[in-house]
């Protein structure tokens, strides 16, 4: 398995004009900062689901519809049910058993709300204290350590043309072991690979300087960074998991 660390970087200004033009509350280059580093792990969060999210990169794939009724079928899914044959069937070809959901927000819309989760927590619900599935309560259920739901929206327009906007992870799920830490001696479904001696000791690092001639200040966030699946026996992917 190879990987590259590749460069992703995106810059704003902050122009003398605009400087002097705004109010005193506002302060452009925190704003820009925040920005440009929103936009990085935007661009962590489409390669992670480009690298994986998608039938053919796991050794299992189960489709909503045909493999398993889709969890927004309520009267007739059983999502508690599937998640738990889905980490049984990972366990016995890896002999580690999933810790990890991840899914979009459409799919944990419908899990949160589904009648076989809240019924699982509703006897300690009073009139205060509605039965509200946390991630914390699914992950108890599901005897998982983490639910990591995606909900960043891109842009999938081209420039110019009418704005179109898509989650970058719909309704798609996927079950994944990952180990407490990164291991040479056990398997993990994947890795977030950084080249930290480029990004300053993290994931990622923030550039200022100035452009005399132009009279503005640049801000700049890079990160080198690349995504790979390690293991692909230790995740079952759910694609198309509710409507």
């Amino acid at each position: 398995m190879t990987y590259f660390a590749r460069n992703f970087a995106i810059g704003t200004a902050v122009t003398a004009e605009e400087r002097e033009n705004a109010d005193a509350v506002y302060n452009l280059e925190a704003d820009s900062t925040e920005w440009v580093t929103e936009q990085i792990l935007l661009a962590r969060e489409v390669e992670f689901a480009s690298a994986a999210m998608g039938t053919g990169k796991w050794t299992t794939d189960k489709t909503g519809g045909s493999d398993f009724t889709k969890w927004s079928s309520y009267a007739s899914s059983d999502p508690i049910g599937d998640l738990r044959t889905y980490a049984r069937t990972v366990r016995q070809i890896t002999g580690k058993r999933p810790n990890v959901l991840c899914m979009g927000e459409i799919v944990w819309d419908r899990l949160a709300d589904h009648p076989d989760i809240i019924e699982r927590i509703k006897g300690a619900a009073s009139p205060g204290n509605p039965a509200i599935a946390t991630k914390q309560l699914v992950a108890s259920i599901l005897e998982l350590e983490d639910v990591v739901v995606a909900d960043a929206v891109q842009v999938t327009s081209l420039e110019g043309a009418t704005e179109v906007r898509a989650d970058i992870i719909d309704d798609d799920a996927l079950l994944v072991w990952r180990p407490q830490r990164a291991s040479l001696k056990q398997p993990s479904g994947g890795y977030g690979f950084f080249w930290q001696a480029m990004n300053g000791g993290g994931p990622h690092f923030i550039r200022r300087y100035e452009e005399s001639r132009e009279r503005q200040t640049v801000i700049e966030a890079h990160s080198y960074f690349d995504y790979k699946i390690t293991a692909a026996d230790s995740g079952l992917f759910m694609a198309d998991a509710v409507d």
